[in-house]
């Protein structure tokens, strides 16, 4: 019978142990019958190895300007996919923020982002309600969109159109058109 144990939360690792260890290397080159004789000492630690990679986590800074008034707040929402964009009910954004309005402007950061492509669609809710207050088919409340000047018949939104490359930190700003 072996004295072999697998330690318990209660057991101790041993302090000075340096045991010479046999291991076997499988498959070696040349179908040889290698065996490796090495050394452990129990008294250090593992050191520890930290991949040395590129920065893969960004910010996302979105700023809106020339809101008509400063009744209520802005939405902010934020897509990462084509079949939720746009979103007129505001509920399949990857992530959603509420900005105060100050002096006519709205500025919000998403944070820790991963490198990705993204579209962003804004609403200045001026009824605090969440959603887009219309008439027969247009909208009464500024929206705006990422890489839109003007919308109409002829230039609806799309992801393709409204989305950008976040590859690093970027500020971005969004223009608000009240229909």
């Amino acid at each position: 019978a072996s004295d072999f144990r697998l330690p318990t939360p209660h057991s101790r690792l041993p302090t000075s142990d340096s045991r010479p260890h046999k291991s076997t290397i499988l498959n070696p080159p040349n179908n040889e019958n290698l065996t490796q004789s090495s050394t452990i000492n129990y008294n250090r630690p593992a050191p520890l190895i930290l991949p040395q990679s590129k920065k893969e986590i960004y910010n996302l800074t979105i700023e809106v300007k020339e809101l008509r008034n400063s009744s209520g707040t802005v939405l902010f929402s934020l897509y990462n996919r084509e079949d939720a964009f746009p979103d007129e009910h505001y509920k399949k954004h990857l992530k959603k923020l509420t900005g105060k309005i100050v002096k006519g402007t709205s500025t919000v950061l998403f944070g820790n982002l991963p490198a990705g492509k993204y579209a962003v669609n804004i609403l200045h809710d001026e009824n605090n309600d969440g959603k887009i207050k219309k008439g027969m088919i247009l909208p009464k409340e500024g929206i705006g969109f990422s890489n839109y000047q003007s919308i109409g018949l002829s230039n609806r939104p799309s992801f393709s159109k409204a989305s950008f490359d976040l590859q690093s930190d970027k500020a971005i700003k969004i223009k608000i058109i009240y229909l």
